[in-house]
């Protein structure tokens, strides 16, 4: 069984912009809807709870995330690139279910000797093994799972994630207000992934009833190239997802503690807002949309081009508001007991928008099938935080963490950029030119505006909103003084786009 490596024709062109644009669209409501059913309900949360909660979470997610097999096989991204039957589905099964249970006995034991050992609190092995446990039980839905993502179903699949995330929520409040402490975290995700796995089972009969007409079997040979293909791109992805999203929590749940931990989780969970929203368009229907137009370079290069763009207009202009409001927004979001999250949030707001630029780069090597560079991007990203982050935190503590954090995602992201442009050749002045003077602009009139605030003592939501709506205007207004006829054009691509009839 082979890989998909034709090359679409003329007239799928237009199939595959117009699949990929509503992808991109429905995705987006979804995240943006599951983001503000988070929103609300952590907020909620994070005042029920202690930040202790936070921090014995994040240090459990850290432990369980490097133990995982499951994330580093890479089964998913490799699945993609073949066609979606009863062999793709039944190999995939048999896989991950193994590796899944394999992971379920190495956490399990790593979990007791953390606590053997008096490193840990018994509460974070539980937790370990509860995240795992919920894997384990879910692990059916994973074929049904990649055959939505391959047929771009995203519009049923954000519905689901809607229905799935408010229910979850929900209850984790529900056990959190009767004391249930970090156990009504733990809730949310089994709760939430429960209800995704059904729902996704509802979508593949509903939709694609043909996947369940034969029975599913196990190929060897396609196992061993699945393995091949996606272990790469597999460990590239742990590595940037326990090592760079994560490193930084255990060094300071482990040598500074877990409650100033607490501080740096909440202030890391506001700074992802946009990282979430954007990297998750851009690795759900921008992986697979570059895998399907690789072999044509013109048009690779268009929607690379695209990616860059949206990542550039629509984050860094949050990201700015996020790191200016920051005192603000945590008192605000979370009660003065979190006002020491602000001097963690500012400099995370920065480091995430970073991150979205960075995801460009390393999905658009995975799906060129540059196994090297994309592990090497990643695990030279990872090597650096942990040389960097590491003797600053035993020197400097938790600020010497974020100082380390931030010095390792500028040296990936200028790996990244140059890794984009000599693929796409973008052109360096056209992609970032007039978003660096946009950024400019808007931080002048950020500072001018957020020291008038101060000095006529506006409220804290005042200067919330005002100094939001400062940042959004000043960067749109600027970028569409420099670029007004690339801002229509690109406007109005992505409306044809949407009003073209499937071929």
């Amino acid at each position: 069984m082979q890989p998909e490596t034709t090359a679409p024709s003329t007239s799928e062109t237009q199939s595959v912009a117009r699949m990929a644009l509503r992808s991109t669209l429905w995705a987006t409501i979804g995240n943006y809807a599951v983001q503000i059913i988070g929103f609300g309900s952590v907020l909620l949360l994070t005042r029920l709870l202690k930040p202790e909660v936070f921090g014995v979470l994040s240090l459990a997610m850290f432990w369980t995330g490097l133990l995982n097999l499951r994330n580093k096989l890479g089964l998913n991204y490799a699945a993609v690139q073949y066609e979606t039957d009863a062999r793709l589905l039944g190999t995939y099964l048999i896989v991950d279910g193994l590796a899944t249970g394999l992971s379920f006995v190495l956490i399990a034991a790593c979990g007791l000797i953390l606590t053997a050992t008096g490193l840990y609190s018994s509460t974070v092995a539980w937790v370990m093994v509860g995240m795992t446990g919920i894997e384990l039980a879910l692990v059916w839905s994973g074929p049904l799972g990649i055959a939505i993502e391959r047929a771009l179903l995203l519009s049923r699949s954000s519905l689901v994630a809607i229905g799935a995330t408010l229910v979850a929520y929900t209850a984790g409040i529900l056990l959190a207000l009767n004391g249930a402490g970090i156990w009504s975290m733990l809730a949310i995700p089994a709760i939430n992934f429960t209800i995704s796995s059904f729902g996704a089972l509802w979508i593949c009969r509903r939709f694609m009833p043909q996947l369940f007409t034969t029975r599913w079997v196990f190929d060897r040979s396609l196992a061993i190239n699945l393995l091949k293909r996606g272990s790469t791109i597999g460990l590239s992805t742990a590595l940037l997802a326990v090592v760079v999203a994560q490193f930084d929590n255990f060094l300071i749940g482990t040598f500074v503690g877990a409650e100033t931990l607490g501080y740096y989780d909440r202030a890391y969970r506001i700074a992802s807002w946009v990282n979430l929203i954007l990297t998750m368009v851009v690795s759900r229907v921008g992986y697979v949309t570059m895998v399907r137009v690789v072999d044509d370079p013109a048009r690779l290069s268009h929607t690379v081009r695209l990616s860059v763009w949206i990542v550039l207009t629509l984050g860094i202009p949050l990201a700015l508001a996020t790191s200016f409001t920051a005192p603000d927004l945590t008192r605000v979001l979370y009660g003065t007991i979190y006002a020491s999250s602000a001097d963690f949030l500012r400099v995370l707001a920065i480091t995430n928008c970073m991150w979205t630029l960075i995801s460009v780069g390393f999905w658009l090597s995975a799906a060129r099938k540059q196994r090297r560079v994309n592990l090497f991007m990643s695990s030279a990203h990872a090597f650096a935080l942990a040389a960097i982050a590491l003797p600053l935190t035993l020197a400097f503590g938790a600020f010497g963490t974020l100082a380390g954090v931030a010095i390792a995602m500028s040296l990936a992201l200028i790996a990244s950029a140059i890794y984009i442009e000599r693929v796409a050749q973008l052109g360096w002045w056209a992609t970032y030119g007039a978003h660096a003077i946009a950024t400019a602009v808007t931080c002048g009139a950020l500072f001018s505006v957020s020291t008038l605030l101060a000095g006529i003592g506006a409220f804290a939501l005042v200067r919330l909103i005002v100094l939001g709506a400062t940042s959004l205007s000043s960067f749109a207004v600027c970028l569409f003084l420099l670029r007004r006829h690339e801002i229509g054009d690109r406007l109005d691509y992505l409306l044809s786009r949407w009003k073209s009839s499937p071929p």
